[in-house]
């Protein structure tokens, strides 16, 4: 089954289960509900991110945080930005260089955070992220200019749009405080490089580490 399939039926399921659960928890099922509405319960949260998967085929380190609002304790929106913080490098071509050369990989993306809550007054629970947006990646030889203090140079950059849906078993350790542990697919497309890279090299599966505070 192709990844965009898996991801649509997932999706699915997911929004299934949040209606589902939200019917059984409300004192009126036969009231219409809205998402947006002064009797919804509205809170705050913010977190941290720690995600570990391959990019460009070298095993790599994103950290990030994020922050936002949570509906009733079972749908949450904000916005977050994820940076690449381990070395990354790869054996690309330089203009005026006739042979290869060691160049590295910095950038970061981020954007809009929607996802769901699955039973968010268990102790262990699921959690499901998604996050649509944009990134930028610089490609930099560290040894350009041989004679200087600043030996940096940027070779070449370019944007690209991300769409990560994400999924993870999280607990409650306070009623402030939540640990997760799961996994997300970043699927990159967009990016345009001269070098030997595609937006396939880029897009991957990463575990994840999540820290979040806030009012649950």
């Amino acid at each position: 089954m192709r990844l965009t399939h898996l991801l649509t039926v997932l999706l699915l399921l997911v929004s299934h289960t949040l209606s589902a659960q939200k019917f059984l928890d409300s004192n009126d099922p036969g009231e219409v509900k809205s998402l947006l509405s002064k009797d919804n319960d509205i809170t705050g949260f913010g977190g941290i991110d720690v995600k570990v998967g391959d990019f460009n085929e070298v095993r790599s380190v994103f950290t990030g945080a994020y922050g936002g609002i949570i509906i009733n304790r079972h749908y949450f929106i904000g916005i977050a930005g994820y940076g690449l913080v381990t070395e990354n490098t790869f054996v690309g071509n330089v203009p005026s260089f006739d042979d290869p050369k060691e160049l590295n990989i910095y950038g970061g993306y981020g954007g809009l955070m929607l996802g769901g809550i699955i039973a968010p007054k268990s102790i262990v629970h699921i959690s499901v992220p998604v996050i649509l947006g944009a990134g930028s990646i610089y490609i930099s030889d560290e040894d350009f200019f041989n004679n200087s203090i600043d030996t940096d140079f940027t070779i070449e950059n370019s944007a690209f749009y991300v769409i990560e849906p994400g999924l993870s078993i999280e607990a409650n350790i306070t009623t402030s405080f939540r640990v997760s542990l799961g996994a997300t697919y970043r699927l990159i497309r967009g990016s345009n490089f001269a070098q030997p890279i595609k937006d396939n090299d880029l897009s991957g599966i990463n575990g994840l580490l999540s820290f979040r505070f806030g009012r649950f």
